[in-house]
Protein backbone atom coordinates (compact mmCIF):
# COMPACT_ATOMS: atom_id res chain seq x y z
CA UNK A 1 0.00 0.00 0.00
CA UNK A 2 2.77 2.19 0.99
CA UNK A 3 4.40 1.88 -2.73
CA UNK A 4 0.75 2.73 -4.13
CA UNK A 5 0.81 5.89 -2.55
CA UNK A 6 4.46 7.23 -3.58
CA UNK A 7 3.60 6.10 -7.16
CA UNK A 8 0.32 8.31 -7.02
CA UNK A 9 2.11 11.31 -4.87
CA UNK A 10 5.24 11.21 -7.91
CA UNK A 11 2.34 10.90 -10.74
CA UNK A 12 0.57 13.98 -9.00
CA UNK A 13 4.03 15.71 -8.57
CA UNK A 14 4.87 15.52 -12.12
CA UNK A 15 1.44 16.44 -13.46
CA UNK A 16 1.14 19.47 -11.53
CA UNK A 17 4.42 20.68 -13.21
CA UNK A 18 2.65 19.79 -16.40
CA UNK A 19 0.21 22.05 -15.88
CA UNK A 20 2.30 24.91 -14.33
CA UNK A 21 4.74 25.37 -17.48
CA UNK A 22 1.74 25.15 -19.59
CA UNK A 23 -0.12 27.93 -17.52
CA UNK A 24 3.21 29.75 -17.83
CA UNK A 25 3.29 29.34 -21.60
CA UNK A 26 -0.46 30.74 -22.25
CA UNK A 27 0.42 33.23 -19.97
CA UNK A 28 3.35 34.77 -22.61
CA UNK A 29 1.28 34.08 -25.80
CA UNK A 30 3.21 30.82 -26.44
CA UNK A 31 1.55 27.72 -27.37
CA UNK A 32 2.22 24.80 -25.28
CA UNK A 33 2.82 22.21 -27.91
CA UNK A 34 5.38 24.30 -29.97
CA UNK A 35 7.58 25.09 -26.87
CA UNK A 36 7.68 21.83 -25.55
CA UNK A 37 8.24 20.16 -29.09
CA UNK A 38 10.87 22.57 -29.05
CA UNK A 39 12.22 22.01 -26.00
CA UNK A 40 12.58 18.71 -25.97
CA UNK A 41 14.01 18.33 -29.29
CA UNK A 42 16.69 20.09 -28.61
CA UNK A 43 17.15 19.39 -25.30
CA UNK A 44 20.45 17.35 -25.57
CA UNK A 45 22.30 19.66 -27.02
CA UNK A 46 21.62 22.42 -24.74
CA UNK A 47 24.03 23.50 -22.40
CA UNK A 48 23.08 22.73 -18.68
CA UNK A 49 24.17 26.10 -17.47
CA UNK A 50 22.35 27.80 -19.74
CA UNK A 51 18.69 26.36 -18.79
CA UNK A 52 17.39 29.11 -17.60
CA UNK A 53 17.30 30.03 -21.84
CA UNK A 54 14.18 27.23 -21.84
CA UNK A 55 11.91 29.04 -19.71
CA UNK A 56 8.61 29.78 -20.98
CA UNK A 57 9.24 33.60 -20.25
CA UNK A 58 12.93 33.49 -21.43
CA UNK A 59 12.44 31.24 -24.40
CA UNK A 60 13.22 31.79 -27.94
CA UNK A 61 12.54 28.97 -30.44
CA UNK A 62 16.05 26.91 -30.88
CA UNK A 63 14.34 25.05 -33.95
CA UNK A 64 14.36 27.30 -37.06
CA UNK A 65 11.26 26.40 -37.98
CA UNK A 66 9.64 26.25 -35.14
CA UNK A 67 6.87 29.16 -34.99
CA UNK A 68 5.18 30.64 -32.24
CA UNK A 69 1.20 29.94 -32.45
CA UNK A 70 -0.99 32.80 -31.14
CA UNK A 71 -2.64 31.81 -27.76
CA UNK A 72 -5.58 29.74 -27.39
CA UNK A 73 -8.56 31.94 -27.94
CA UNK A 74 -11.29 31.22 -24.76
CA UNK A 75 -14.50 29.93 -25.61
CA UNK A 76 -17.45 30.68 -24.07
Amino acid sequence: MKQEFSINQLCGNRSALMYCLISCCIQHNIDPYTYFVDIITFKGSHKINEVKELLSHNWKPLNENATVASPAKETA
